[in-house]
């Protein structure tokens, strides 16, 4: 059972992981077109449904997300001078019990039979159209079983998961570059190869605006308020993309070298994923219609967050910056990172 769960946490964050990497930190809900050719799933995936995989994946998509739009601001005190920085960082998150289950679909032929699952050591009876499954963060999976007449359907089995209680999302690395009007802009790009034949294309501008000095206390060079938004686009071709936006607004005050700062931010992420399936003998009996007829599946780019509320500080000491900071989300998390300020 061990090695299934590691299996299934395996395949799960290797495609999650490409398809973020080709989303490229950010994506986008454009198809890419710069290949012709279409990514082929393995065969273990290639048994969920489109609405199965989009809710089995839904929590790493959401910690994935929650990753890109972090680091998007610390101090609020932006100078009126030209600078330039990099700055890595790591987020780690807490995954909430109700990200580990989620109500899988059942066949449409399942509707006109009894079904029973084996469930904690005891049989379930009763007729449902869905079934409450692991995720790619829960535990073991339940087979589900449908008797006709004359005699069983093929039953239905899915994926485990990995039974996580903490997963660390993507790293972000991106350039600084501060300009004289109290502004602030970071960017991020990557360019990859996947596989020799899969373009991903990621990249990410994010624009961080001083705004108490409009309104005077301009003496107070230790406290600031700023505004900040970041827009992020990811494609594969072959597969699809995604994309993030988010907004909002941060406050600091330092003390020497420590800045204290906090902040609030709506972000969205959306896009769709498309795949072709494997070409299995095996499918061609799986009771899901969709499955049975080789249609592409579909992974919707659905997240659980939608606003984060964050603290952190920040301590520069000479040319480094190290920011530390914890945020509430759907996924609540701990971040740090460290910043090389060239000038």
């Amino acid at each position: 059972m061990k090695t299934n769960r590691k299996k299934g946490l395996m395949l799960g964050l290797g495609y999650g992981l490409a398809i973020i990497l080709d989303w490229g930190i950010g994506g986008c809900t454009a198809w890419a077109q710069s290949s012709d050719t279409q990514y082929q799933l393995p065969k273990e995936l290639s048994t969920f449904t489109s609405r199965n995989m989009t809710g089995y994946f839904k929590p790493l998509i959401t910690t994935l997300s929650e990753g890109l739009h972090s680091n998007y601001f610390t101090s609020a005190v932006y100078s009126e001078k030209f600078s330039l920085g990099i700055d890595a960082s790591a987020q780690m998150m807490l995954i909430p019990k109700e990200h580990k289950v989620f109500d899988a679909e059942l066949p449409q032929a399942f509707a006109n039979y009894n079904i029973a699952e084996i469930r904690d050591a005891s049989i379930a009876r009763g007729n449902t159209p869905t079934t409450q499954q692991p995720t790619i963060y829960g535990g073991k999976a339940t087979p589900v079983f449908a008797a006709a007449q004359t005699g069983f359907i093929t039953p239905v089995t899915f994926l485990e998961g990995a039974n996580l209680n903490t997963v660390i999302s993507v790293p972000n690395l991106q350039l600084l570059l501060g300009i004289p009007t109290r502004t602030q802009v970071r960017l991020r790009f990557i360019p990859f190869t996947i596989d020799n034949t899969y373009q991903l294309t990621y990249y990410s501008i994010g624009v961080n605006q001083q705004i108490d000095k409009l309104f005077g206390n301009t003496d107070d060079k230790t406290g600031g308020i700023a505004l900040h938004a970041a827009y992020q686009r990811l494609t594969i071709s072959g597969v699809g993309g995604m994309t993030l936006f988010a907004g909002g607004i941060h406050a600091s005050k330092s003390l020497d070298f420590l800045t204290g700062y906090i902040g609030a931010q709506f972000e969205r992420t959306s896009g769709m994923l498309e795949a072709k399936r494997s070409t299995s003998v095996q499918l061609l009996s799986n009771p899901y219609q969709e499955i049975r007829l080789l249609q592409p599946l579909k992974l919707d780019i659905d997240v659980f967050n939608s606003y984060r509320i964050v603290a952190g500080f920040s301590l520069r000491l000479l040319l480094f910056e190290f920011h530390l900071e914890a945020g509430y989300t759907a996924q609540p998390f701990a971040s740090a990172g460290l910043t090389f300020w060239i000038f």
